[in-house]
């Protein structure tokens, strides 16, 4: 009767499979967290224009009504909270890459742990 003899191939391939499955998961997290950076730049650059306006108006020597100072205000209010929703999002999507790199990681020393398991059997 032949000896039986253990093959690792298919946990190999399953070991292999998740560590792709977790790169993957890694990219979208990346790319999500460049979106959401992208994002917020887009916001800062309307503050500044919004900023670059206001100053502009004022530097004329131009009446300013207490309505248009109004308005500006509530631009300036209405652009922080959009930053700082921002840059909450930004600090979730940094969390969820930094768990997906781990993942990874883990999957990649699974991975080597199984090919060296097979290379001492």
């Amino acid at each position: 009767m032949k000896k039986f003899k253990f093959q690792l191939e298919t946990l190999l391939r399953v070991t292999r499979s998740k560590k792709e499955d977790a790169e993957v998961a890694f990219a979208n997290a990346s790319r999500a967290l460049e979106d959401k950076r992208a994002h917020m730049q887009l916001l800062l650059e309307e503050m500044q224009r919004g900023q670059r306006e206001f100053e502009s108006i004022t530097q004329e020597g131009k009446r300013v009504t207490v309505g248009r100072l109004m308005d500006f205000h509530s631009f300036f209010q209405w652009k922080r909270e959009q930053i700082e929703m921002q840059q909450q999002l930004i600090l979730q999507a940094k969390a969820e890459r930094q768990k997906e790199l781990t993942r990874a990681r883990s999957a990649s020393l699974r991975g080597l742990v199984s090919w060296l398991e097979t290379q001492v059997a």
